[in-house]
């Protein structure tokens, strides 16, 4: 049915669009605030406030987690592997910490 009344039909046209099928940013914006209100998810732990941006950030961390290659999630978010390895490069430290310390529990029984 909405492929019916919309104007945005085209595999690139963008997802939330108003009636004239733009893009509907400040619609957009205050669903997800009011939805983050309402879940008493608005701001985080160290009372910084989440927005759009914090799904990409939790996206890129669960995939980094995950162990999805870098080169193929800079391809899938459309930036650089240099930006997800400065952003996000403490993921990898934190999934890769047990082979850091691979070995030592003969060292420590020694």
């Amino acid at each position: 049915m909405g492929r019916l009344l919309s104007k945005a039909t085209e595999p690139n046209d963008h997802v939330f669009t108003n009636i004239t099928g733009k893009s509907a940013k400040t619609l957009y914006t205050s669903l997800v605030a009011n939805f983050l209100r309402e879940a008493n998810l608005r701001e985080g732990v160290q009372g910084i406030s989440h927005s759009n941006y914090s799904f990409r950030h939790t996206y890129a961390t669960l995939r980094l987690e995950a162990g999805v290659d870098v080169y193929l999630l800079a391809e899938q978010m459309g930036t650089s592997v240099r930006m997800i390895e400065n952003h996000y490069g403490h993921v990898d430290i934190i999934k890769n910490a047990d082979r850091g310390l691979s070995g030592m529990e003969t060292l420590i029984e020694s």
